[in-house]
């Protein structure tokens, strides 16, 4: 039942991909190529910038797990985790990520 988790999904998404545009997730995408030599200003900005949206992401994906709209495999950091990653990809590959693009990622279509 990809999308329909939760209608806050795709707006909790969309502010995670202007916070992309914000001086702390602009942040993050440098320091994603230099991590390995910056993993404590990595971690710090990926802390203030992903972490918030991460678990508040669980949270809905919890509530979509309640009211059935979602198997309990989807509660789940994993889970929680791969839509923020695609749109810092999208954000890595395109720059400012539409709302059109967020939800994209947030409903796949195959």
């Amino acid at each position: 039942m990809a999308g329909r988790a939760s209608p806050s999904a795709g707006r909790l998404l969309g502010a995670f991909a202007d916070a992309l545009d914000r001086p702390h997730g602009r942040a993050l995408r440098p320091l994603l190529a230099q991590r390995a030599r910056h993993p404590e200003l990595y971690a710090e900005v990926y802390r203030r910038v992903v972490l918030p949206h991460k678990e508040i992401l669980l949270g809905i994906l919890g509530a979509a797990v309640e009211r059935g709209e979602a198997g309990p495999g989807a509660l789940g950091v994993r889970t929680a985790s791969t839509a923020p990653r695609l749109v810092i990809a999208a954000h890595t590959e395109h720059g400012t990520v539409p709302q059109g693009e967020v939800e994209a990622v947030r409903t796949p279509r195959c």
